[in-house]
């Protein structure tokens, strides 16, 4: 980190970089992902999706069969 730290803003400045870059063994990594996450995202391309939703009824009424009914067609038992 450190002497890594100074190499690079040295290099940094003969480039016309004012300010210090700093490089860490947690930190570097850690920007590696940041980027490449910002990168994704900057790449990213929707494709169209569709959910399909259905909602339905269902009304039934149960005839009693006419040998189980008594003479008014009610079901007893």
């Amino acid at each position: 980190g450190m002497n890594l730290t100074r190499l690079c803003s040295l290099v940094g400045r003969e480039a016309g970089y004012r300010g210090a870059l700093s490089v860490g063994r947690v930190q570097t990594p850690t920007l590696r992902l940041v980027v490449e996450r910002d990168l994704a995202i900057a790449h990213f391309v929707s494709k169209p999706f569709y959910d399909v939703v259905g909602d339905t009824g269902f009304s039934s009424k149960w005839q009693v069969p006419e040998a189980q009914g008594d003479e008014s067609g009610r079901c007893l038992s």
